[in-house]
């Protein structure tokens, strides 16, 4: 009996969006004038990275069916790059990947990260707000 094939789902990707792109540009560690792969600010840059279509096209590719999207050290190294702005980072984030999701529906999903260990971000945030 056939047998439909095994989906795979990648839970490490690193695709960043307009947002981030234009924080990584801000900053000196990436110029969207120049062909990747860029290496700056002791981050290397590569076009599955930092171009939707090249990830997408690789991931199927690959066999990949589906990634889910997290934010991983992108949230720590991006606050710093944005002076400690932590909140919003998040938000820029956050806005990046549901702007590929929504491109690319079919091929990214959404990943909640809860590291138990770490009050971080979320709780600053939670504090700060009136």
């Amino acid at each position: 009996m056939p047998t439909a094939p095994m989906p795979v789902i990648d839970t490490h990707r690193h695709p960043f969006g307009a947002g981030s792109k234009q924080l990584f540009s801000s900053v000196g560690a990436y110029d969207p004038q120049k062909l990747l792969r860029q290496a700056a600010r002791g981050t290397v840059f590569y076009a599955e990275w930092l171009d939707g279509q090249t990830t997408v096209a690789e991931q199927r590719e690959g066999g990949v069916t589906r990634a889910l999207l997290g934010d991983g050290g992108e949230l720590e190294l991006l606050s710093q790059l944005a002076g400690g702005d932590e909140q919003g980072t998040l938000r820029t984030l956050l806005e990046d990947k549901l702007e590929l999701i929504e491109r690319y529906p079919e091929d990214f999903g959404l990943m909640a990260e809860a590291n138990p260990f770490d009050y971080g971000p979320a709780d600053r945030s939670s504090r700060s707000r009136p």
